[in-house]
């Protein structure tokens, strides 16, 4: 356990030469931390420390960290994005891109993260990396633009609606996702409704399909 204990120590100071070392003085460390199934992993040590170099070797090393949960229910990728940590998380989708649909606890993504937070520039980078990405559920059946309703980015909720137009031919379905609850992002629009943000109550999807629209009182806002 020494091994681990330092391996540990390295990636905080993101040190690539005493990872090696490590390595080199026992073979086993990285399958020994490999073989426990709820674990902080180097990488998640270098994801949390903004370390890149050292994410990227390790990562080179033994690719199943990139998908390993810590005791939290989180994947590394999850600890860049809570720090924040655009440059890592797009070296880490770089690497591999279906981490754009790791899920962590409760099942959301970096998208569905990315859109409570209203990060825009975040989302053209997700979609662009794993378009599909767009069709991923929460363990409530939440999509992306649940999240961008219920946290009331409307920004958010514009771009990921006119990206759906452009790039899927499952945009109605993604659409009219219900939740659990039985609520597709229209529901959760209406009740929304007191604030400036949370004027979803009328989208206009697109002129040249269904409209789909629910109104709630006078207060409406066109989203397209």
């Amino acid at each position: 356990m020494q091994s681990v204990y330092w391996m540990e120590f390295a990636a905080r100071q993101g040190d690539v030469n005493s990872l090696y070392e490590i390595i080199e003085n026992d073979p086993c460390v990285l399958e020994a931390i490999d073989s426990i199934p709820f674990i902080e992993s180097p990488l998640h040590v270098a994801a949390r420390a903004g370390q890149v170099q050292f994410a990227a070797e390790i990562m080179t090393l033994k690719p199943s960290f990139a998908w390993k949960f810590n005791p939290q229910g989180l994947r590394p990728i999850h600890l860049a994005l809570e720090n924040g940590d655009t440059t890592m998380i797009l070296h880490l989708i770089k690497m591999d891109k279906e981490l754009v649909r790791a899920k962590r606890r409760e099942g959301l993504t970096l998208l569905h993260l990315a859109s409570e937070s209203g990060d825009i520039d975040l989302l053209t980078e997700l979609l662009k990396a794993c378009p599909d990405s767009v069709k991923d559920l929460t363990v409530r059946n939440e999509t992306a633009l649940h999240f961008a309703v219920m946290y009331r980015r409307l920004d958010a909720l514009r771009f990921l609606l006119r990206w759906l137009k452009t790039n899927t031919v499952k945009f109605q379905d993604i659409l009219n996702q219900k939740d659990v609850d039985g609520n597709t992002i229209l529901h959760i629009a209406a009740t929304n409704n007191d604030t400036e943000e949370g004027k979803f109550a009328k989208i206009n999807v697109c002129p040249c399909t269904d409209r789909l629209q629910r109104t709630s009182g006078s207060a409406t806002a066109d989203v397209l």
